[in-house]
């Protein structure tokens, strides 16, 4: 985008190319610690089970992104380029939220096929912690994991 945030550049970069045949959706593109990280799952178009998230970084929001050929979402011990969710969830966004402690951002999916009275507009979300390796360069996301309840010290 353009400094007014109303039109664009028309700069634009490759992030994945395919591999395979396999398609990606649900993007989402962030920035911490000054790595820019572009998360991803298979195409899984309003699927129950939920896809993977595959992960990539780079030091500018064009990249170049390098994948890390690790991914976040799976259910344990599958592959990672057709997997499911182990939340049975699609990512639909990251969103920072400063806590006393500093700032965590939040992983949210979407649980397709969910609702009890079947309607899209009523089905469940998952949100989580995203959990940091900062021990590694760039730092390294733990896999998600699905918890019950979490606490967000804002004041």
């Amino acid at each position: 985008l353009r400094d007014d945030f109303i039109s664009s550049t028309f700069k634009a970069s490759v992030v994945w190319n395919g591999r395979d045949g396999q398609s990606v959706e649900a993007p989402v593109l962030f920035s911490r610690k000054g790595t820019y990280y572009a998360l991803f799952g298979h195409g899984c178009c309003f699927c129950a089970a939920g896809s993977g998230v595959s992960v990539f970084t780079a030091h500018h929001p064009l990249g170049p992104y390098t994948m890390h050929g690790y991914d976040i979402g799976c259910a344990p011990g599958q592959d990672p380029l057709n997997c499911t969710s182990f939340a049975h969830a699609q990512q639909n966004c990251v969103f920072n939220v400063q806590t006393l402690a500093g700032p965590i951002q939040i992983w949210t999916g979407d649980r397709w096929q969910s609702a009890p009275d079947k309607l899209k507009s009523h089905d469940f979300q998952f949100w989580g912690p995203l959990q940091w390796d900062d021990a590694l360069n760039p730092p390294h996301l733990w896999p998600l994991q699905w918890v019950d309840q979490f606490t967000l010290n804002l004041t």
